[in-house]
């Protein structure tokens, strides 16, 4: 009987082990240690789960949040950027979803303005306030393919009346906007 007992206690103490880790596995805060485009995967990494005996623990590719629907959106992950992982079940594996968590120490935030929405990808930056949006790249594409392109400067607008009726040079306007 103190065999069949010590067993029983030593297989409910393996369970509380199994459950507890579970839990913790629902919501783990993690670092992007990998990201695959091409999949839009990224391998978490939990730095406070980590000992010197058994390394930092790693996450098997994860699922990104995105939106796939009639909107789509997608945000590239970079590494060191911090996630929280949910993982329903308990177990990292199909169901594991990763959501960017936003800016922190080691990646600030593009502003501390109220009311805006800022996205920027390299130096390219969109920004929407209350009173307007911004644009601001290298260069801006407008339009569908092979459509007339922007007026811009040095290009010549008619002017159909008046003692300055002809062709008259656009003298200032937009170098790096395009419409196709």
């Amino acid at each position: 009987m103190s065999a069949d007992l010590y067993n029983r206690i030593a297989a409910l103490e393996d369970e509380v082990v199994r459950l507890q880790e579970m839990i913790r596995n629902m919501f783990r805060v993690a670092t992007a240690a990998e990201y695959d485009p091409e999949k839009d995967r990224v391998v978490g990494v939990d730095d406070a789960e980590g000992d010197d005996e058994n390394g930092r623990p790693e996450t098997p590719p994860i699922r990104v949040l995105g939106q796939s629907g009639a909107i789509k959106k997608r945000s590239t992950i970079s590494a060191g950027e911090q996630l929280l992982i949910l993982s329903p079940g308990g177990d990292f594996g199909p169901g594991s979803l990763a959501l960017p968590l936003g800016p922190n120490a080691d990646n600030q935030s593009p502003s501390n303005e109220a009311e805006e929405d800022i996205t920027t990808v390299g130096e390219t930056r969109h920004r929407l306030t209350a009173g307007g949006a911004e644009l601001t790249a290298e260069r801006v594409d407008l339009g569908s393919t092979g459509g007339p392109p922007v007026a811009r400067k040095g290009d010549f607008v008619l002017v159909k009346v008046g003692s300055s009726a002809g062709l008259w040079p656009i003298v200032t306007a937009a170098s790096n906007t395009f419409a196709k």
